[in-house]
């Protein structure tokens, strides 16, 4: 697949690796260095309360691995982010690396917060798109809501909100109860 390239990036991968470790949330989108505040308490109960779904169907019997942020996937030299949840399959493993993962998951999640919520339904959207990230979960925790876009001949599409429960398209007749997440 064809890596979108920006001609001149102000920030890279290399930059990325020099930041301190200073507990903010760095990210690299297109070239340009992003700073995230911390997320809302309400945010990361919902997170963690996934990351428990996903490992019951995706973890524990063994398919692959599910990793919450921070952890960086770096999808190329001047895109690096860090999603809420990431779920790599087994197959795509081998790119798992001791501190990031190198290329795009098989799927991301992004819960919404006031200070990222532009950024998670806009240009991370279209990252993810572009290099080719096959499921994109964007969570709505005032809503309740769970809006599931798959990578379908280059484009997402939107399989509708969910809200008591979403099938994973990656891997087939596994299911996420978000009654329990909620």
């Amino acid at each position: 697949m064809a890596q979108p390239m920006r001609s001149n990036p102000t920030f890279t991968w290399q930059d990325y690796q020099q930041l301190p470790d200073d507990g903010l949330r760095y990210e690299v989108l297109d070239g340009e260095l992003v700073v995230s505040p911390s997320p809302l308490t309400n945010h990361q109960l919902i997170s963690c309360n996934l990351l428990r779904r996903l490992c019951e169907q995706i973890a524990d019997p063994g398919l692959g691995k599910v990793l919450s942020a921070p952890y960086d996937v770096r999808l190329s030299d001047v895109d690096v982010v860090q999603p809420d949840l990431v779920v790599v399959l087994r197959d795509s493993l081998f790119r798992l690396g001791p501190g990031h993962l190198d290329g795009p998951p098989d799927l991301v999640v992004e819960i919404l917060s006031p200070g990222t919520a532009r950024r998670d339904l806009g240009i991370k959207k279209e990252r993810y798109r572009a290099f080719g990230v096959s499921e994109y979960w964007i969570v709505d925790p005032a809503a309740y809501v769970v809006e599931q876009f798959v990578l379908e001949r280059g484009e997402y599409r939107s399989t509708g909100e969910h809200t008591a429960s979403v099938d994973l398209h990656i891997l087939p007749g596994a299911r996420v109860d978000l009654t329990r997440v909620w």
